[in-house]
């Protein structure tokens, strides 16, 4: 009980964010819409009840997920990696034989993820007196 009132509070954060930050992003960025943030992040959270009972496809799912949030820059106040880390903790804790490896690829599909994001920002943008890589990886230390 306690776990579906700790979704249903994420979910709400994460419409409430969404709404916020699609409001106060500037007209030259396009973020996701509230409808596709929704279609994401609410599978994200629902997918952690299972993350007892099936570990490794729950952290699977919540990296693939992941990816995705990310990379069409869903607007939500980090819902999305707080959701992860629970499910690298639920696959390490109830994981049984396989959890080192499948976190392992997880966490290496997630760090190769990260870097082709560093390549691929511009350092013609400031962002806060930093360029945008530079934010980055302040951001990911």
């Amino acid at each position: 009980m306690l776990e579906l009132c700790l979704i249903l509070l994420g979910i709400t954060f994460t419409v409430v964010g969404a709404i916020v930050l699609i409001e106060d992003t500037p007209p030259t960025i396009e973020p996701a819409s509230l409808s596709t943030t929704l279609l994401l992040m609410v599978p994200m959270l629902l997918v952690l009840l299972l993350r007892r009972r099936w570990p490794l496809l729950t952290v699977v799912i919540s990296t693939a997920l992941l990816l995705i949030v990310r990379e069409l820059d869903v607007p939500e106040f980090q819902v999305s990696v707080i959701s992860w880390v629970i499910s690298l903790y639920s696959a390490g804790r109830y994981g049984g034989g396989l959890r080192h490896v499948v976190r392992g690829l997880c966490i290496a599909a997630t760090m190769i993820f990260i870097v082709f994001e560093l390549v691929e920002v511009s350092d013609s943008y400031p962002l806060l007196g930093l360029t945008q890589r530079s934010f980055v990886l302040i951001a990911i230390s």
